[in-house]
């Protein structure tokens, strides 16, 4: 019950509640992306039910997948998810991927299918030389990506700035359209 309450916990830190592969909102599974082929220093993110089946499919080698709620846990996994979470491992698992390359939502299962295989199995996106974001607690990280996502939303005041910026045109052009912060920006990490 201990082990259950942290879990829920780590879900309702804004990086945990939604998948870290497809975005869904509220996940209720988890996985460990085992290190070095043993999971107590597995890498712990939280995933929706269709990601759950993908990450299944990959193999407990690669990806060791858990219910939050119909599962048992060890402390040694909720460890794991204590250390990482979403926004972390994002950080690591999604350092050079192209931009539009994270599908949005599960509507496409063969695009988030290769998706999460290029991720976790093929490992196309992580940093160079590997570099593993700092062992801070997932706390941390789930600050930097809120607020990651707060200056990503446009205030009332930028929005009005962009507005009047964009409308004046140049030599007789239309105005060009500005492109308002994409949600899915990169999370830098926490100073």
């Amino acid at each position: 019950e201990k082990l259950r309450r942290r879990l829920e916990e780590l879900l309702r830190l804004p990086g945990n509640q939604v998948c870290a592969d497809c975005g869904t909102r509220g996940p209720r599974w988890a996985s460990i992306i085992p290190v070095d082929g043993s999971r107590k220093n597995g890498r712990g993110i939280f995933i929706c039910i269709t990601c759950s089946g993908l990450h299944r499919n990959l193999g407990v080698h690669l990806s060791f997948v858990r219910s939050v709620n119909l599962d048992s846990w060890e402390p040694a996994q909720v460890k794991c998810m204590e250390r990482w979470g979403n926004a972390r491992a994002n950080l690591y698992y999604e350092a050079n991927a192209p931009p539009r390359a994270k599908p949005n939502g599960c509507h496409d299962v063969r695009a988030l299918e290769r998706y999460i295989r290029d991720k976790y199995d093929h490992q196309r996106f992580l940093p160079p030389a590997g570099n593993l974001p700092p062992p801070e607690t997932a706390e941390a990280w789930q600050a930097a990506a809120t607020a990651a996502d707060d200056a990503a939303q446009p205030s009332p005041t930028t929005s009005a700035r962009r507005a009047r910026t964009t409308s004046r045109g140049s030599a007789g052009r239309p105005p060009e359209a500005v492109p308002e912060p994409s949600a899915a920006a990169p999370v830098q990490a926490p100073a």
